[in-house]
């Protein structure tokens, strides 16, 4: 059992060093005497967003160490180190209380001194970014317009993200982008024109994120002008614009509905519906990237909702389309399973290590 525990240990250890990489700038040594106008400002170059923290390699003579951090153009942080005993930069300490977010990008940390603190003057010459291990996340929201023909007008798209990101279309010109970037949280607008055509349109936009985070697709369905269903009779019955099942129904508006060719105001009975849709398989496609569950966890602590999936609120506003739906449950189901079967590979590793352990 402590070999097992040993392994374990081993492994959390080596995950540990993977994920907590940290980027370290060199500079001459850089005394400071008790003044905050002095220092150096070290520049680094991040290429993974996240959470950092700062490790800086000094010395000091002095009883109280004293010094100053600040991070791009953020406020001063002041914070305080040990006595070494000697003035040759060579212990390296943890500068307590500063954690910074960090875009991918480049980032400049300056060292002062500290004024009005005695005895506090300390010689540096490097200084370290010291990840937390956070990884690249992009999502969007909506995955999906649906403009009607008359549809003319913005539509605001919610990026949820900690790293740049760009915009992009697949060259259609009856709709455009606010934005060709971006970087962390964001949001832009897709502005559609009118279709004047009778035959409904779609294009897509890709927004694209940086240091691995994969891509993010937006389809725009435009109806065509046609959308209405017309005037006629069935059964003796005048249609009018729009056909309206159990018209005595008033609890609902049929306002709003110029893209569909069908409207029921009312409840509808059929032996079946057959819905012409994507579908979601190409979760198992090898270039599938796959969220991992801190990801999706951190989304659903701020979205209170699951990726790719419509808020409560959406849903309120716009309803939900069937077919689309279905394969969007489709997806997170086919997600879950991969999930599963990951899990079932790492239990069957551990256990086999189990036995590995009890046989020495």
């Amino acid at each position: 059992m402590r070999k097992l525990y040993f392994v374990l240990g081993l492994v959390l250890v080596l995950f540990s060093l993977k994920t907590n990489a940290q980027i370290c700038t060199t500079a001459p040594s850089t005394s400071t005497s008790g003044n905050d106008t002095e220092g150096y400002t070290y520049s680094f170059n991040i290429t993974q967003a996240g959470s950092y923290t700062f490790k800086i390699t000094y010395a000091s003579g002095e009883s109280n160490p004293t010094g100053k951090i600040i991070v791009d153009s953020d406020a001063a942080i002041q914070f305080t180190l040990s006595n070494t005993a000697s003035w040759t930069p060579s212990v390296e300490a943890t500068i307590s209380g500063v954690t910074k977010t960090l875009s991918v990008g480049t980032h400049s940390v300056r060292i002062t001194g500290a004024t009005g603190v005695s005895a506090s003057a300390f010689s540096h010459n490097k200084l370290c970014a010291v990840s937390s291990g956070t990884s690249s996340s992009l999502s969007v929201s909506p995955g999906t317009i649906s403009p009607p023909a008359s549809g003319a007008g913005s539509y605001t798209i919610t990026v949820s993200s900690n790293v740049t990101w760009t915009v992009s279309t697949n060259s259609n010109t009856w709709f455009s982008v606010s934005t060709t970037s971006g970087s962390n949280n964001g949001s832009f607008n897709i502005t559609v024109q009118d279709n004047t055509s009778a035959t409904s349109r779609s294009g897509t936009v890709t927004v694209t994120g940086g240091s691995g985070a994969g891509s993010q697709n937006i389809t725009v369905s435009q109806a065509g002008a046609s959308g209405g269903g017309g005037t006629g009779t069935v059964n003796g019955a005048n249609l009018g614009e729009y056909v309206g099942v159990n018209a005595s129904n008033t609890g609902q508006s049929l306002a709003g509905i110029s893209s569909f060719n069908l409207a029921v105001n009312g409840k509808v009975l059929a032996n079946e519906v057959r819905v012409r849709t994507g579908w979601a398989d190409f979760v198992f496609d090898k270039n599938y990237t796959l969220k991992n569950l801190s990801q999706v966890e951190q989304y659903i602590k701020v979205h209170k909702h699951l990726p790719e999936i419509p808020s409560a609120s959406e849903v309120d506003e716009k309803g939900i389309s069937v077919g689309e739906m279905n394969a969007k449950l489709l997806q997170k189901i086919e997600e879950l399973t991969l999930y599963i079967i990951q899990q079932e590979k790492d239990i069957k590793a551990l256990e086999k290590k189990y036995r590995n352990s009890k046989q020495k």
